[in-house]
């Protein structure tokens, strides 16, 4: 058997050819260079990520920032409020914004979904210079107030009252319906809801002039009519092509003088937009059942887009009179009720 003799072992450096010391640690030291950058790059995302995305609290947060806590501790205390989800980002946001000395104790009030960029405002002025929410069509005047109540911190109640009394002011036949869609963006600095509340019905009203000359001339009614059938349209349709379709077959059947049979109509007045409607739901007798009665609900039940507005107003002609929509969505229109049973049976069985 072969024998290893000791200049080849691992202990011997006789034979051996020395690296130079300043090799031996180039490796390492390249090796934390890269490691430095990485975690550079890591922490400056962190940062942008905790700024960009809004906190993880979905409720308005009191927070009561005691005298004497420091940047590190108004952090922490932030964090495990919901308000923020980096304490290292809010400490380097506030030093880099030469906030670090700034900031005072006291009670502050944060909505949700603030980026931390708002949440160090709201720290350092005691207020968010600008607010704003989304108005999206189909909301019902309840949700409409209900978000602008999250957005301002204002009781339910108040804001209610506040949008009935703007509606009456106006004359209007009902405070629902004629809340505009959309983003609204305005000043928490002296905020006014009268203003805010004013501006949602002063959009439907400008968009109203737009189509005067198509509204009056519109056979089947006036403005009124139009936003009832149109925030049908908007809660029925599974899309914006359905929506001249939809419309189409409501003003048909109104003329016919035929049931409406819309079973969104009854789901507001539930206020139940998820459940399965009962068949006890469908068969009483109430004002806002248009399978038991004919002819419109006598309100809207939705705040209608543009988009279901216009197919409203340009209803598109066709041979149906019924439609229903299949448990993945899909929309298929029928001439005659026959017709009508066989889909059903055949999408909804």
């Amino acid at each position: 058997m072969p024998t290893r003799s000791k200049n080849s072992s691992g202990s011997s450096k006789g034979n051996r050819k020395q690296t130079p010391h300043h090799k031996r640690l180039y490796t390492p030291l390249l090796l934390l260079g890269v490691l430095g950058l990485v975690l550079l790059a890591a922490g400056a995302a962190a940062v942008w990520r905790s700024s960009a995305y809004p906190h993880r609290s979905a409720e308005l947060r009191t927070v009561n920032i005691t005298p004497g806590m420091t940047v590190e501790e108004i952090g922490r205390l932030l964090r495990s409020e919901g308000v923020i989800s980096s304490v290292w980002g809010f400490r380097r946001h506030v030093v880099s914004r030469g906030l670090d000395r700034e900031l005072k104790s006291g009670s502050y009030v944060f909505p949700p979904g603030l980026t931390l960029a708002q949440a160090v405002d709201v720290l350092h002025r005691g207020y968010l210079e600008q607010g704003s929410m989304y108005v999206f069509p189909g909301f019902t005047r309840n949700e409409i107030a209900q978000r602008i109540a999250d957005a301002v911190r204002i009781n339910l109640p108040d804001v209610i009252e506040a949008i009935d009394a703007e509606a009456a002011r106006r004359r209007l036949p009902s405070a629902e319906g004629y809340f505009f869609p959309g983003r609204y963006v305005f000043s928490l600095d002296g905020f006014s809801l009268s203003k805010l509340i004013s501006l949602g019905f002063d959009r439907f009203m400008a968009w109203e002039s737009e189509y005067w000359e198509e509204i009056e001339a519109f056979p089947y009614g006036g403005t009124e009519e139009l936003v009832i059938v149109a925030s049908m349209v908007q809660r029925e349709a599974g899309s914006i092509w359905e929506m001249p379709l939809i419309a189409g077959i409501i003003w048909k059947r109104l003329e016919l003088g035929m049931p409406l049979g819309i079973d969104a109509t009854t789901r507001y007045e539930l206020n139940d937009w998820q459940n399965p409607l009962r068949r006890e739901d469908l068969e009483r007798m109430t004002p806002f059942n248009t399978r038991r009665n004919v002819g419109l609900p006598p309100t809207a039940i939705s705040s209608p887009g543009i988009d279901a507005l216009l197919a409203s107003l340009r209803p598109q002609e066709s041979p149906y009179l019924y439609y229903l929509h299949d448990r993945e969505g899909g929309i298929h229109f029928s001439a005659t009720y026959t017709e009508h049973l066989e889909k059903i049976e055949q999408h909804l069985r």
